[in-house]
């Protein structure tokens, strides 16, 4: 049902009939979005990577140093993973929620991966602090494409001014396409998902440290 109401809210947006968004299918949205950021394998292994490093430091507070081999786990970290990510529904209630829309005639998509869901902080980062990603920060921001020409971003709107108030549909130009797949690439876990080879734009098409990707292409859209 959760993808169901998310397809339903996205055909929605990218048929942009309706002047307000509905608030039902921008909870619906919210919800299939945070699904779909604890569902993935990247994020049932850092889960399973916190959760062993906070049993570790509790073990040895109470029974001293561990023994190397020492390790704590999920049976099933993925359920875990999913049903944690969904607990942050009511910190995300009140984020401001935007449709970025690619104007028709920009040679440019939306790319997407493995990981989806994008989080940054523009605000702690301009303070110095990097490492401010849980949905309760102040000045986060989460997006998600979800066709090759829309994405859905949900952010603090004490914080940023997007657009205008009044409108939640914003085009967007090809410079912000480029730097939203600079961080889609950079939240890849293995693989990159875009429409056409002929889309993967130089611009885009850089060294991402550390990560090694596979390039899918989808030529039916995402």
């Amino acid at each position: 049902d959760i993808e169901k109401f998310g397809i339903e809210a996205f055909r929605s947006f990218i048929n942009g009939s309706e002047k307000q968004m509905s608030s039902i299918h921008q909870l619906n949205a919210l919800v299939f979005t945070l699904t779909q950021r604890g569902r993935t394998l990247s994020k049932a292994n850092e889960l399973q990577y916190e959760i062993n490093n906070s049993c570790l430091d509790l073990f040895d507070k109470i029974y001293g140093k561990h023994d190397e081999h020492l390790c704590f786990h999920f049976d099933y970290p993925a359920p875990v993973s999913l049903a944690m990510s969904l607990t942050m529904l009511p910190a995300c209630m009140d984020l401001r929620c935007k449709i970025l829309s690619i104007q028709n005639n920009l040679p440019i998509n939306f790319i997407t991966s493995d990981n989806p869901v994008c989080i940054v902080n523009p605000f702690f980062e301009i303070c110095g602090s990097r490492n401010k990603l849980t949905l309760e920060n102040k000045g986060i921001c989460m997006f998600m494409p979800f066709s090759p020409k829309h994405a859905i971003m949900f952010y603090d709107g004490d914080v940023y001014k997007i657009g205008n108030r009044k409108s939640w549909n914003i085009c967007i130009n090809k410079e912000d396409v480029s730097l939203l797949n600079r961080i889609i690439i950079n939240n890849a876990n293995e693989i990159l998902i875009f429409k056409d080879s002929k889309y993967f734009n130089a611009a885009i098409d850089f060294k991402v440290p550390n990560k090694s990707h596979s390039l899918t292409t989808d030529k039916k859209g995402i």
